[in-house]
C-alpha cells in the first residue's frame, strides 16, 4: 500500500527516472571494465543516487502539497 499522498503522477515520474536509468547502465556497462566485470563503478552508484534522492525529495514535496490541502480544508471548516 502506498502513501496517500504519492500518486500515479509521482509513480510515472519515477518509472521514467528508472527506465532512463537502467538504458544508461546496459550502455555504459558495456565500455566499463568495472561495471562488466563486478558492482557498479562510481559514477553509476552517484548517478543511481541521485534518481534515490529525486525520489526522498518527490515524497517529501508529495507529502507537504497533501498535508497543505488537508489543514486547509481543515481550517475551512471542511471535513477533510
Amino acid at each position: 500500500m502506498s502513501a496517500p499522498w504519492w500518486t500515479p503522477a509521482d509513480d510515472a515520474e519515477l518509472d521514467v527516472l528508472f527506465e532512463e536509468f537502467v538504458g544508461i547502465y546496459f550502455r555504459h556497462r558495456d565500455r566499463c571494465d568495472a561495471c562488466g566485470k563486478g558492482p557498479w563503478c562510481e559514477p553509476m552508484r552517484d548517478a543511481f543516487e541521485i534518481v534515490l534522492d529525486w525520489k526522498r525529495g518527490r515524497e517529501l514535496r508529495s507529502k507537504a502539497a497533501w498535508l497543505r490541502i488537508r489543514q486547509t480544508l481543515r481550517d475551512e471548516g471542511c471535513a477533510a
